[in-house]
C-alpha cells in the first residue's frame, strides 16, 4: 500500500497529499555487509499507464498488475527481466465498462481489485470520483469474475489489499481497515478515530500494523480489537521514521523478517531475534530522493529485491542486485530541471536508464500547479540555485533564459559531445555563441503563419496584417481562427515582438504598435477569446502556453477563416498544411510560400550546468540523447521533429509517410478526405532541403512570454490603458533580465 502515492489513486481524483514526519535510529549491531547493491530499471511493456502490484516468482519471474492504454491485458509476466514480456490475462467483459483504481496479485495468481463501476458509460459527463459507485471483487486465473459484497465507510475508495494466510484485508483512504470474505466485508476499526490514509499496512502474527504520518495502528485480526502497547517491530517503524521526509513503505519476508524501506534507507528487522539489519543505506540509493513515489517494494530472496515506484506519474520498475564487489558509490546520481513535463524527455530517460542502469536520473519539473508554483517562481528557484553552484547537472531550456545563461558563463561547451553526431547542422547549432556550443536542441518544430492571399495583399508587417483583419470583418467575414485563438496570440508573440527588444532594453514605441495591433486583431475577430474547453473549463488570452499550438486543430474549417497559426512539429502537420493549401488555392502557408522569415522552435534544447556535480553522467545523457538510439524515442511520439539527421531522413522515407488520412470538415460540416499519397515525391525532398536551410530560433523565454501577453490582456479588457500597459510590461521584462 502506498500512501495516495497509490498511483492510481493518486491520478485518478487529482488528491495530493503531503506528508512530513521525522525519525531513525540504527541498531548498535547492525551487520555490515561488503559490497553494494546496484539498481537496474526493468522495461515495462510500452503502454503502461499504472501499475498496481508486482510480483516476483523467484529470481527469474516477475509479474505485473496493470492497465495499459487500449488493450485490455492487466496482467504480464516476464521471464528475462523485461526482455520480453507475456500477457497472461485480459479483463472479464463485466469490468469493460469500469476503470480499476487499485488491486494486488495472490500467491494463487488471482488478482484482487476495486474498480469504478460502468464508469466509462459516463464519458464526457461530469462526475465525483469520490462519490462514484464502487465494486471489488476477484479475478481467476481463467478471467472469471467474483464479486465481494462490500460495504465500504463513506463510499470512500479501498487504497490497496493485503493478503495473510489466505485471507485478504484492505484499507481504505480515511483510514479504516477491513477483511474481505465471501460472506461480505468485516471494519476492523469502525469505532476509532482515523488519520487519513496510511503510508502502508502488513499482517504478522494476526497483527494488522497501519503504518500512518499521526499514529502506528495495531489491530488482532480476529478479534478486530486495537491492541495497546508497540510491538517490537512497530517501535521499530517509529523510529526509522523520525528522520523520512517521504512516505515509506513495508514487507513482510520468510522465516519473520520484516522491511522497511523509506528516506533514510532499507531495513530488515528480525521479530524473532528483536534485531535490525540495515541492508541500504539511502544516502547512496536512487530510491530515497524526494521527487520519487515509493510503492511496492518485494523480496526476491536476500541478494536481489523489486522496487515499484512512481516518478513524474509514471511507474517505474527496478532491481537492485547486491555485488560483493561493488561498492554503493558505483550508483551514479544525475539531475535533470525542466519547468514542464515532456513525453519525449521521459522517453529518452528511459532509454538512457536501460543503456545505463548504474545511473540514477532524478527528474524535477520546476512548475508544479498542484503545489502554486508559477512560471516565475519556478524560473527565480532556479536561478539562486544556479548562482549558488548547487543546481541540477542539467537544465532542459523549454522556456528558461537561455540567454541569460549563456552570457553568464553557466553552461558548459558541448561541441564536443556532438561532434560524434549526425545532426541537422543549423538547428543543432542555435545556441552556438563565441565558438562555444551551449545546448543542444532534443528536437524542434516549426513556426508557421497561414493566411488568405487577402489578408496578406497589404504586406506581412503586424500593422499591415491587423489592418486587413479589421476590413474583413467589417465586410462579414470570419477574420481570425475561432479554436486557435490562443495560438495566434501566441504566434504573433513570437513573429513580432523580438523586435520589441534591443538587448535587455524594450523599446517602448515598438511596444506600444504591438499591443495596439494585438488590440485590433482582438476585437476585430468573431469571437471574444474566452471559449469553453470540455464544457469545464475556459482557454483565454492570459492562459497562453508555447506547447498548445497544434496544427491540426488550427485548420478544421476550410475557406471560414483568413488567419491561422501554430506550430508544424510532425510529418502529420506539415502533411496537413499541404492537403489543405493544394485544397484552397487562397490559403499561403509560411512554410511553402516564404511569407515571413522562417523560424522555428528549438524543442527542448539540453545544456549542462558548469556547476554540475555528475558532469561525466551530464555528458553521456547528452550524448546519447541526441544520438540515432535516443532520438528513435522521440521519432514517434509526435511532440517535435528529431534533431539526428539519420531519424529525420528516416520519417520522411518510411513505408508509413503516405499512408495517413485526415478527415476534416468544410465551412458547412461536410466531411472532406485529404490523403497524403497524392503528395509528390519531390514536394518530401523539398521539404527536408526546405528545413535544413532554417536558421533563426524563435525567442522562448516563458517569463517573458508571460509579462508581455498577461499585459496585453489587461489593455485589451480595459483593466489598463495602452500607457500603463506599456510601462508595466516594459519595466517588467526590463526587471527580469537585469535581475
Amino acid at each position: 500500500m502506498h500512501k495516495i502515492s497509490y498511483q492510481a489513486i493518486s491520478l485518478i481524483i487529482s488528491v495530493c497529499l503531503l506528508f512530513t514526519v521525522t525519525g531513525c535510529t540504527k541498531s548498535e549491531d547492525t551487520v555490515k555487509r561488503e559490497g553494494a547493491y546496484l539498481k537496474k530499471d526493468i522495461t515495462l511493456p510500452d503502454g503502461i499507464t499504472n501499475v498496481y502490484d508486482v510480483l516476483g516468482n523467484g529470481t527469474d519471474s516477475i509479474t505485473i498488475f496493470a492497465i495499459m492504454e487500449e488493450s485490455d491485458c492487466i496482467l504480464w509476466e516476464t521471464q528475462d527481466y523485461g526482455e520480453t514480456w507475456e500477457e497472461k490475462l485480459t479483463i472479464p467483459k463485466e469490468l469493460k465498462k469500469s476503470m480499476i483504481f487499485c488491486g494486488t496479485i495472490t500467491k494463487k495468481g488471482s488478482l484482487i481489485f476495486g474498480a469504478y463501476s460502468d464508469i466509462l458509460d459516463k464519458a464526457g459527463k461530469e462526475v465525483d470520483l469520490l462519490q462514484e459507485p464502487k465494486m471489488y471483487g476477484s479475478i481467476d486465473k481463467n478471467g472469471n469474475l467474483k464479486k465481494f459484497t462490500a460495504d465500504i465507510k463513506d463510499n470512500a475508495m479501498i487504497a490497496d489489499f493485503y493478503e495473510y494466510d489466505d485471507r485478504v484485508f484492505a484499507c481504505d483512504i480515511n483510514g479504516y481497515y477491513y477483511e474481505f470474505t465471501e460472506k461480505g466485508v468485516k471494519c476492523l476499526n469502525s469505532e476509532m478515530e482515523t488519520y487519513g490514509t496510511p503510508y502502508d499496512m502488513l499482517v504478522l502474527d494476526d497483527t494488522l500494523l497501519g503504518l500512518g504520518s499521526e499514529q502506528l495502528d495495531q489491530y488482532d485480526i480476529n478479534t478486530g480489537k486495537k491492541k495497546e502497547g508497540f510491538s517490537s517491530f512497530a517501535q521499530f517503524c517509529q523510529n526509522q521514521m523520525k528522520d523520512d521526509s517521504i512516505s515509506p513503505i513495508l514487507c513482510a519476508g520468510s522465516e519473520g523478517r520484516i522491511y522497511y524501506l523509506g528516506q533514510t534507507g532499507l531495513f530488515c528487522y528480525d521479530t524473532e531475534k528483536k534485531a535490525e539489519e540495515e541492508i541500504m543505506d539511502g544516502a547512496h540509493y536512487p530510491f530515497a530522493a524526494l521527487d520519487t513515489i515509493l510503492q511496492k517494494f518485494r523480496v526476491l530472496d536476500k541478494d536481489n529485491y523489486l522496487l515499484l515506484t512512481v516518478e513524474n506519474t509514471m511507474p517505474l520498475l527496478s532491481l537492485y542486485t547486491y555485488d560483493k564487489n561493488a561498492k554503493a558509490s558505483e550508483q551514479k546520481e544525475l539531475t535533470i530541471y525542466a519547468l514542464n513535463s515532456s513525453d519525449s524527455l521521459q522517453a529518452v530517460i528511459d532509454g538512457f536508464r536501460e543503456k545505463y542502469p548504474n545511473v540514477q536520473v532524478h527528474m524535477e519539473v520546476g512548475i508544479d500547479e498542484k503545489l502554486g508554483v508559477t512560471l516565475k517562481e519556478a524560473v527565480r528557484s532556479l536561478n539562486v540555485s544556479l548562482f549558488a553552484e548547487n543546481g541540477p547537472d542539467i537544465l532542459v531550456l523549454d522556456g528558461l533564459p537561455v540567454n541569460s545563461y549563456i552570457r553568464q558563463n553557466k553552461l558548459v561547451d558541448l561541441k564536443k559531445t556532438a561532434s560524434g553526431q549526425s545532426l541537422m547542422d543549423g538547428i543543432a547549432q542555435t545556441y552556438e555563441k563565441d565558438g562555444k556550443l551551449c545546448a543542444i536542441p532534443l528536437g524542434f518544430s516549426l513556426l508557421d503563419l497561414h493566411a488568405t492571399k487577402d489578408v496578406l495583399r497589404a504586406g506581412t508587417g503586424l500593422d499591415e496584417i491587423a489592418g486587413q483583419v479589421e476590413k474583413l470583418y467589417k465586410n462579414g467575414s470570419a477574420a481570425v481562427d475561432r479554436w486557435e485563438g490562443d495560438s495566434i496570440f501566441s504566434s504573433l508573440f513570437y513573429c513580432y515582438f523580438p523586435e520589441c527588444l534591443d538587448g535587455d532594453k524594450i523599446d517602448r514605441d515598438k511596444l506600444r504598435d504591438f499591443y495596439q495591433n494585438i488590440e485590433k486583431i482582438y476585437s476585430n475577430s468573431e469571437y471574444n477569446w474566452t471559449v469553453e474547453v470540455d464544457s469545464r473549463d475556459t482557454c483565454r488570452l492570459d492562459n497562453i502556453s508555447p506547447g498548445n499550438m497544434q496544427n491540426a486543430d488550427m485548420m478544421i474549417h476550410i475557406n471560414e477563416t483568413q488567419l491561422m497559426a501554430g506550430k508544424l512539429g510532425t510529418l502529420e502537420d506539415i502533411q496537413l498544411a499541404y492537403l489543405i493549401r493544394k485544397k484552397n488555392p487562397k490559403v499561403i502557408c509560411n512554410y511553402f510560400d516564404d511569407v515571413l522569415e522562417k523560424r522555428y522552435f528549438a524543442e527542448m534544447a539540453l545544456g549542462i550546468s558548469a556547476s554540475a556535480k555528475n558532469s561525466k553522467e551530464a555528458e553521456q545523457f547528452v550524448e546519447y540523447a541526441v544520438s540515432e538510439e535516443g532520438q528513435k524515442r522521440i521519432a514517434g511520439i509526435g511532440e517535435s521533429f528529431p534533431v539526428n539527421q539519420v531519424i529525420f531522413d528516416h520519417i520522411f522515407e518510411s513505408e508509413d509517410t503516405r499512408k495517413q488520412e485526415y478527415v476534416i470538415e468544410d465551412r458547412n460540416g461536410k466531411n472532406i478526405t485529404l490523403k497524403a499519397k497524392n503528395i509528390e515525391i519531390s514536394d518530401y525532398k523539398q521539404w527536408k532541403k526546405n528545413i535544413a536551410g532554417y536558421q533563426t530560433a524563435v525567442y522562448q523565454d516563458t517569463v517573458i512570454k508571460e509579462l508581455v501577453m498577461t499585459t496585453a490582456m489587461d489593455y485589451i479588457n480595459g483593466a489598463l490603458t495602452l500607457e500603463e500597459s506599456v510601462d508595466q510590461c516594459a519595466q517588467g521584462v526590463e526587471l527580469y533580465l537585469n535581475e
